[in-house]
């Protein structure tokens, strides 16, 4: 999958779900490139769905 060289650093895929760092900031993405939860923490873990 090739997603937009936007973010400065990217976490593996977790449940269909990976880490991305922009200005600092980590958020979410899923395997369609869109944000899900956007960029606004300090730090990360690994996402899990709940209810998947």
């Amino acid at each position: 999958m090739a997603i937009k060289n936007t973010f400065h650093e990217v976490r593996d895929f977790h449940d269909s779900v990976a880490a991305v760092k922009t200005k600092g900031k980590w958020g979410y993405f899923d395997t369609n490139g869109n944000i899900i939860i956007t960029p606004q923490f300090e730090n990360c873990l690994n996402f899990t769905l709940i209810g998947k």
